[in-house]
Order: C-alpha cells, then structure tokens, then sequence
C-alpha cells in the first residue's frame, strides 16, 4: 500500500513536469524572432541621369555602349521653333544662329544639383581643350535652371570646376521640345548637330567613356559635308 503511494506521487511529479516542459515550449515557439524579421541595408544603386525637377528622385537611363552612327532620320534642329539662349556673361544667342552654320555643335543639358551632370563636365571640358583650336565645333553647357534665380550659383559652379566651353541657360520649352516625349524629362542630355544643323545623336543619360563617344561623333560630323 505505500510502495503504491510513492508510485502515485512519481507519476503526479512526472505529470506536473512534463506540462510545465509542454508550455515553456509552446511559449518560446510563439515569441517573435526578431533577429530573422530584420532585413539587409539594399546596397547603393549609382544614378546615371537625375529629373529635370530635383524633388523627384533619380531615374536611372541606359545608353548602349555602341559605335557612333548617325541619328535614324536626322531631325531638325529647332523643330520649325527658334529659342532664344541667356549665357553666363548675360549675353543672347538666338539658336537659329548657332545651328546649320557650318559648324558642328554639342549642347548638354544639364543643371547645378544633378551628380551625374557633375561626373560629365570633366569629359566635356576635355574635350573643349581637343577643339579648342578648331572653330568648327562648338560646345555649349545650358543649365535648365531658372537664370533669374541660379545665376550666381551657376557662375560660381562653373568658376569652381574651371569650364572652358560657353556656359548658359536652357529655355524649359526648347528642352521639352528636344527631349521629345519623354515626360521624365532626364539630364543630363547631350544633342550633337552637324554642320547642316541637323541632329546626329542624342545621349541621354550618363554613359561610360562618354567623351570618347563624343569625339568620335563630332570627328565623324565634321566629315560630312
């Protein structure tokens, strides 16, 4: 009779025990893991082209790395408009006098507070200093921001990283109306017209080896008659 107690009373504590152990697990599988809900940082994308409005953020532009070749259907350069160019030094450029003169022009669009215009000045800097002796080809950087508001900040931009190639102000109607029908409107952009004053390529974007592509294009324009 009392060995059959003490049974009773092991069985009772073995009992106890294992509802105890039956809990505790049900407790910890249900306790979030907090270490496994944690996702990793995304590693930092490098933008090739920005808005033309700063609040929006980067749009990313892919131009394949390709030989230069002329632009399928040369467009006109104005599009049947005339614009009217502000430069840094407050002087006036009709574009109607820049373009179809025998010359071969590169305009980038570009603006103060866009990175990936930043990266391309050096390169097109240098490539002023290749043509600096040849009065067939003309370089011209237009900032599409506002000239009432930016001048100074543009100035000073352009006193800082020492260009060396005409420096002024894009109308926004002559941007929109090269950029076309692109409603993100990205820069930089780069037009490069020959001597007809007809568009031979147009870049949009950041690319690799951007000034070797541009000189190619500009030494194959200055061929054509």
């Amino acid at each position: 009779m009392q060995r059959s107690l003490s049974i009773s009373r092991h069985a009772l504590a073995a009992f106890i025990f294992l509802l105890a152990f039956v809990a505790l697990a049900c407790q910890s599988k249900s306790a979030p893991d907090n270490s496994a809900t944690k996702a990793p940082d995304p590693k930092p994308s490098v933008a090739t082209s920005a808005t033309v409005t700063p609040a929006q953020p980067a749009a990313v532009s892919t131009v394949p790395a390709t030989a230069p070749t002329p632009h399928a259907g040369p467009l006109a350069a104005t599009q049947g408009q005339d614009f009217e160019l502000v430069l840094l030094d407050a002087s006036k450029l009709k574009l109607s006098k820049l373009l179809g003169r025998r010359k071969v022009v590169v305009i980038n669009f570009w603006a103060t507070w866009c990175g990936p215009c930043r990266r391309e000045i050096p390169e097109l800097i240098a490539l002023q200093k290749d043509y600096q002796q040849n009065k067939d080809v003309e370089i011209l950087g237009l900032s599409v921001e506002d000239p009432q508001q930016f001048r100074e900040q543009v100035k000073g931009f352009a006193q800082q990283f020492e260009i060396n190639y005409k420096v002024g102000f894009s109308p926004i109607p002559m941007f929109m109306s090269l950029n076309g029908t692109d409603p993100r409107a990205p820069i930089p952009q780069t037009f490069i017209f020959g001597r007809d004053g007809k568009l031979v390529q147009h870049l949009i974007g950041m690319r690799p080896a951007f000034k070797d592509f541009l000189q190619q294009t500009v030494d194959l324009a200055l061929k054509s008659s």
